[in-house]
């Protein structure tokens, strides 16, 4: 976070500097965001819940008790714990393949 910070203060300095992203450490900056918006804001999109169900598939440990039990309760955790398993083998293009597929999704109900 603080190299970009760095990154973008002195960019008079360097202009032909590339601002390299770790996508990993993006995803978690993206979650951080969404979760403050709903908190904040009290609302949510089916964009921010997309992309919170996507988080959640690609790195499971983050699913909560609380999560979890919605999903139970919604009858869709055996198919979460599912799409948990097929995505752990997935490359990070194919992941985010299945996350456009998964907003497509989405926006056509």
């Amino acid at each position: 976070m603080n190299h970009s910070a760095n990154f973008l203060k002195h960019a008079d300095r360097d202009p032909v500097e590339i601002l390299k992203l770790d996508e990993e450490e993006t995803d978690f900056v993206i979650l951080f965001a969404a979760k403050w918006y709903r908190d904040l804001s009290g609302e949510s999109n089916r964009v921010l819940s997309v992309f919170i169900l996507w988080f959640s598939i690609k790195h499971p440990g983050v699913l909560g008790d609380a999560a979890k039990a919605a999903l139970q309760s919604a009858g869709f955790l055996d198919q979460m714990e599912q799409a948990i398993k097929h995505a752990s083998v997935l490359s990070r293009e194919n992941l985010l393949l299945l996350g456009q597929k998964m907003l497509e999704m989405a926006e056509a109900r």
